[in-house]
């Protein structure tokens, strides 16, 4: 009776050893099952918020690029289009990298602005990816993959609306120079009239603007102005 009761006593030890040593590599799949669920949730959180960032950055860029093509005259990119291309490109990439670094310093940005569709009239293009730090994915040899976060913004260049108000009166056919007596006006050989110098410097106006982009309307009066024919203007060729 005392043997069995002994055998019984030591069945019961080796069954509690096994039980624990059954429950060690349980609990360390669990706790390692734990601890990865949260990795991941740290790091797509993380993912998440750099991305709204990222796309905050390249809104910024687009609508800045867009504003810089919009004030600069058309004769100033003309003269030189692939400066005024590397300038905006250089201003979109500053928009970019100063709105990240507020909370971010990042070491990969990559930031491509399309400039060709907005020179043009039309919109313009940013698109910035750069890849974002993280607390568990970076120990994974996908982690270039993982971490890459990307955004594209557009914005369209705001065309000008000119409305310009012209003088055509009688007096406009007198020289330039009020200075200079003309006895049998409209006739003053050797000197420009008003009406010629306000051509001139109406079409040099125009010139400075986006022809597909930019309108203009066109008035003028003599001795009562008249705002019922506005005519919208294209192009230099139709100053008459």
């Amino acid at each position: 009776m005392m043997q069995q009761y002994i055998n019984s006593s030591a069945d019961k030890k080796i069954g509690s050893r096994n039980e624990v040593g059954a429950f060690i590599p349980i609990m360390t799949m669990m706790l390692s099952t734990i601890f990865l669920l949260i990795g991941l949730a740290i790091d797509g959180a993380n993912l998440y918020w750099k991305h709204i960032q990222t796309q905050k950055a390249v809104d910024a860029a687009a609508a800045t690029a867009a504003k810089l093509i919009a004030v600069t005259p058309k004769t100033s990119q003309g003269a030189n289009p692939t400066g005024f291309t590397n300038e905006i490109k250089s201003l979109a990439a500053v928009v970019v990298r100063a709105n990240l670094e507020v909370h971010d310093t990042p070491t990969t940005l990559n930031v491509h602005t399309d400039t060709a569709a907005a020179i043009e009239g039309e919109k313009i293009s940013v698109t910035a990816d750069w890849i974002a730090p993280l607390f568990l994915m970076k120990i994974f040899p996908e982690y270039q993959t993982f971490g890459k976060v990307a955004a594209t913004a557009s914005a369209e260049v705001e065309p000008a609306m000119v409305s310009l108000m012209l003088d055509t009166s009688a007096s406009m056919i007198l020289p330039d120079d009020p200075s200079i007596g003309c006895p049998h006006p409209p006739f003053c050989p050797g000197f420009s009239s008003r009406y010629i110098v306000l051509q001139d410097a109406l079409i040099q106006f125009i010139l400075q603007f986006n022809e597909k982009r930019d309108k203009f309307y066109v008035n003028n009066f003599s001795v009562v102005a008249n705002v019922d024919s506005l005519v919208p203007m294209t192009t230099p060729n139709n100053v008459v």
